[in-house]
């Protein structure tokens, strides 16, 4: 049994792009963002940032896919708990803040935890501790700091966990502060409406704001607000989740790479496949959030032009899994690497 208490290792594509890194606010210490929002739906990153998309690609992806049924985002994969109302809120909240980075380092073999039927991994691993402790929506213990590093015990690297049980901490403790520990009371002000509970999320719960700033402007990403949010709508009264886009984290791009739909280039394709970390902040890392989520909304908008309209989220759901945990992910090659806490 083995935990990683904390971990950083620096490639050389790091150290070469360490000039070029643009600042990102944080919960700690927001900087001011003033340049405007960037519609990454509506156009790609710029080509020098190094990932730009095969439109052949996705016409032929969506080819093969014109007839898939895609399975709704129901997130109720193994390792899910069948909790509901407030419980579920509160999981949801808890659980998808401290979903990130759950690859192990070189040399390290992959978090998990052991279940009756086998070694439960990668996100629905993290669902598994939240069911298996009895203190796990318990604002004011998480609060207090109840949670400790046995929360996540399991078998093989988990990194950061002291980070990932602050993050329990500050989020119960925002939820508690600003919401009254209601996650049901959220959903209310914001009216059931997907986009407003998200907007909220990222403005006042610790660990969602993931909106960088660019050269080209300011990046809305927000990857665990937005996966946040349709978790809650699969099982509480949340209406427009199909107004997101995809949530781009390390899988998404993984699997449109491994479909030819994003095409890296030279320098970063040989500093992914090699593992070589990607400086978060850096061009390179924001292109290929850029590119994943604007590459899915073009085959979004190709399955529906040949009559299999499907929505973001399911789309991503479709990708996500595939990628973790369908019979084609251990042939979708590597996945950048990257040290952050945004996904």
């Amino acid at each position: 049994m083995f935990l990683l208490s904390s971990f950083s290792f620096v490639g050389p594509r790091a150290m070469r792009k360490r000039a070029e890194k643009i600042t990102i606010a944080t919960d700690g210490a927001r900087e001011p963002l003033t340049r405007p929002y960037v519609d990454l739906r509506e156009i790609p990153p710029p080509a020098a940032w190094g990932v730009s998309i095969d439109r052949g690609a996705i016409d032929r992806l969506a080819g093969r896919l014109a007839g898939h049924m895609f399975e709704p985002a129901s997130y109720d994969y193994e390792g899910t708990p069948e909790f509901s109302g407030e419980d579920w809120g509160r999981f949801v909240l808890l659980g998808v803040a401290v979903v990130w980075r759950l690859w192990p380092p070189p040399n390290r073999a992959a978090w998990g935890v052991r279940e009756a039927g086998g070694l439960v991994e990668d996100a629905p691993g993290i669902w598994t501790c939240f069911r298996r402790e009895p203190n796990s929506l318990d604002l004011d213990w998480h609060a207090a700091g109840g949670a400790g590093v046995s929360f996540f015990a399991g078998e093989g690297f988990l990194q950061d966990v002291p980070r990932r049980i602050e993050r329990l901490r500050d989020v119960a403790r925002g939820l508690l502060d600003l919401h009254s520990g209601s996650v049901l009371g959220m959903i209310e002000r914001a009216g059931g409406d997907a986009i407003s509970l998200r907007d909220l999320l990222v403005k006042t719960v610790p660990g969602y704001h993931d909106r960088p700033d660019s050269p080209a402007g300011r990046l809305p990403f927000d990857k665990l607000a937005n996966l946040a949010v349709t978790m809650l709508a699969a099982r509480l009264p949340i209406t427009g989740v199909e107004r997101f886009p995809v949530f781009p984290d390390y899988m998404v791009p993984r699997h449109l790479r491994h479909e030819g739909v994003l095409v890296y280039a030279d320098e970063l394709a040989a500093d992914v496949d090699e593992g070589r970390l990607i400086d978060p902040g850096s061009t390179e890392e924001m292109a290929i959030r850029w590119a994943s989520i604007f590459g899915a909304e073009l085959l979004r908008q190709e399955l529906s032009k040949q009559g299999n309209p499907v929505t973001t989220p399911d789309l991503d759901y479709w990708l996500w899994f595939e990628a973790v945990l369908g019979s084609r992910a251990g042939a979708m090659g590597r996945h950048h690497l990257c040290i952050t806490e945004a996904y």
